[in-house]
């Protein structure tokens, strides 16, 4: 039997650095500062990530213009989502290239979904559950 689970992965890793570009002690105020810095900015993290189906793992969810798309080949800023909390338990799945699309199910059939524009609807409220449950039994 096949399985339609998959995961959401970050697209890009990286460390944080931190660097001291400047120091001054003139806790007694006796000196004036005369010297200025510039700060170049460098990448911002984001909390966007690809979505991947476990079975097929090059193969990605994308938002072709409000087409709900499956895609495995090159990388583009349309397979970026993000997930934005709605209450304790779901989520909207909102695109990062078109900012305005969310994912959406339209009706009780399979091909029924897809992306939405500029309303804010539960049928574009997602709920992540786990496919297994388990106990933990401890004995002594």
């Amino acid at each position: 039997m096949r399985t339609n689970t998959g995961s959401f992965v970050p697209r890009h890793t990286g460390a944080v650095r931190t660097e001291t570009i400047f120091h001054f002690d003139n806790r007694q105020g006796s000196h004036p500062i005369t010297r200025s810095i510039e700060v170049t900015k460098g990448i911002i993290r984001s909390s966007s990530s690809s979505g991947i189906n476990a079975e097929y793992g090059g193969w990605r969810i994308a938002d072709r213009s409000g087409d709900l798309i499956i895609y495995n080949g090159n990388y583009f800023d349309d397979q970026l989502f993000r997930l934005i909390p709605h209450g304790s338990n779901y989520y909207e799945i909102k695109s990062c290239r078109h900012t305005t699309h969310s994912l959406a199910k339209f009706d009780n059939r399979d091909k029924g979904v897809g992306f939405k524009k500029n309303r804010e609807h539960e049928d574009q409220h997602w709920k992540f559950v786990p496919r297994h449950t388990g106990a933990v039994r401890t004995e002594t």
